[in-house]
């Protein structure tokens, strides 16, 4: 690749310097790391999205205890749903420039601390403005990982194990945020609401040092040609690194990375493309998180009656549909993509878009079914509905990250970070409206019109990427070299 035209990549490590001193640290990009380094990193990221999502929507089985306790109601308890979401999404705009300065260790380890604290405070908080107050601050460093760690799993991954790593990520995202209601209904009608915020401190406490030993540095900086996929910046990397002989070991390769501090200034995208694809993942996130917060007004009530232990076993039924998804979201996406290269004779990020015809079938009349059984008295036919649509947390993400990630290999932490924060917005919005929403229509009518936007939006969003997203990101790419901030480094 020609340097006259060579952007720096924000995927990399961050000292200005020749060519020729590039090409020789190339042996040692994250993208040519062990593999068990590399396993080690990705159960980090793992664990930590895993415990932010079990923070954020575990305590939807207890709300109806927040009320009694707290003397509130619902439309004030789904605040404390709802702003942990907009708060996950909103601590993008903190960590990744902080992430920019120091690197996106110090940012994970700094975050741990913060979610530690926000835990803490909520074991302690006695109103309900308090607790609401704890889980901002929690949340806020729940979102570190959200914010960095696809574009840590971008930085240490190959292209044609993007999806199979970021299926990873997404199950352990959806065994947080749809299995922790088991968990934590059973352990707040046995024990109180306050232990389910010790059980997340101590978690986070575990996280914290695991991070600490077995969780590397993983940016790394070499000139690339602006607009490349992740596909030809896979193929550059090796082409050079092969001909410097192997790597070196990975316990060098830890040390060096582990205390490594500098890191690049980069351009924070804000592309066409990410929003699209974050508008598909927001969507599906939000109807999960909305049936999170109502099912405590439809269960509670009769003829049901349930409690918190009840309402959490419900709930984690829809990890079924989780598991079932698990198995084709990461390896399909992958498996396509490869095929359409292979036989159209070139690699494009599009041809992963091609899986979210599944989710398109099968979300929506998930919703239907939800809305339409509920009435009759049945809580088997909503708990079917609600896998369908958890289905769509593994499928979308898989699908949607690998591709904005494949698109702008370079802008990884911008792209991720973005599509972060866009994807909290929509869901905080809409959960904060689901009480009153509820209310208003009615069941059928809420969970009608929650499957016709969503089935609008995917089919929509999803077209419109495949038929023009490479002349998207083409004009994209020459706004972002001519008028973005990368034209002042």
């Amino acid at each position: 690749m020609e340097l006259s035209v060579a952007e720096k990549a924000e995927v990399s490590r961050v000292e200005h310097v020749g060519h020729d001193s590039n090409t020789q640290e190339l042996r040692d990009h994250p993208k040519t790391w062990n593999w068990l380094l590399k396993a080690l990193v990705l159960s980090n990221i793992c664990f930590m999205v895993f415990c932010g999502n079990f923070y954020s929507a575990g305590i939807s089985a207890g709300l109806t205890s927040l009320v009694y306790d707290l003397n509130s109601n619902y439309q004030e308890a789904s605040k404390i749903v709802a702003y942990s979401v907009l708060c996950i999404g909103l601590g993008a705009f903190l960590w990744i420039p902080t992430a920019v300065v120091f690197g996106k260790r110090p940012v994970l380890l700094a975050s741990q601390c913060m979610f530690m604290a926000g835990c803490i405070w909520a074991t302690q908080a006695s109103t309900m403005n308090s607790l609401l107050g704890s889980r901002i601050v929690g949340a806020l460093g729940a979102g570190a990982v959200q914010a960095v760690g696809p574009a840590v799993i971008g930085e240490i991954f190959l292209e044609k194990n993007y999806s199979k790593a970021m299926a990873a990520y997404s199950i352990s995202l959806c065994l947080g945020a749809q299995g922790s209601p088991l968990i934590a209904g059973h352990l707040i009608a046995s024990k109180g609401w306050q232990w389910f915020f010790i059980l997340v401190a101590i978690l986070s406490g575990v996280n914290f040092v695991t991070v600490l030993f077995l969780c590397p540095e993983t940016a790394f900086n070499v000139p690339v040609e602006l607009g490349v996929t992740s596909a030809d910046f896979d193929a550059d990397i090796f082409d050079q690194a092969g001909r410097l002989g192997p790597s070196q070991s990975p316990i060098k390769t830890w040390r060096q990375n582990s205390f490594y501090t500098r890191h690049p200034h980069i351009e924070y995208a804000f592309d066409p493309i990410v929003l699209l694809s974050a508008g598909m993942w927001g969507i599906a996130l939000a109807w999960v998180a909305t049936i999170s917060v109502v099912c405590n007004q439809l269960f509670a009530a009769p003829p049901f009656l349930w409690g918190p232990a009840q309402l959490g076993n419900w709930a984690c039924t829809s990890l079924i549909g989780v598991f079932l998804a698990f198995p084709i979201a990461g390896p399909l996406t992958d498996a396509l993509s490869s095929f359409f290269g292979r036989r159209k004779g070139k690699h494009m990020p599009e041809y992963r878009l091609y899986t979210l015809v599944i989710p398109l079938v099968i979300c929506s009349p998930g919703l239907l079914l939800f809305g339409y059984t509920y009435p009759k008295g049945s809580y088997v036919g909503p708990a079917v509905g609600y896998a369908m649509e958890a289905a769509g947390l593994m499928l979308i993400p898989t699908s949607v990250l690998s591709y904005a990630i494949d698109s702008y290999p370079y802008d990884s932490s911008e792209v991720v970070a973005l599509m972060n924060a866009v994807t909290h917005l929509i869901s905080f919005g809409l959960v904060e409206t689901a009480s009153e929403w509820l209310m208003r229509v009615g069941v059928e009518r809420l969970f009608l019109q929650m499957a016709i936007i969503q089935w609008v939006l995917i089919a929509a969003l999803s077209v419109a990427l495949i038929l023009f997203g490479p002349w998207i990101r083409t004009k994209a790419s020459f706004i972002h070299q001519r008028y973005g901030a990368k034209r002042f480094l």
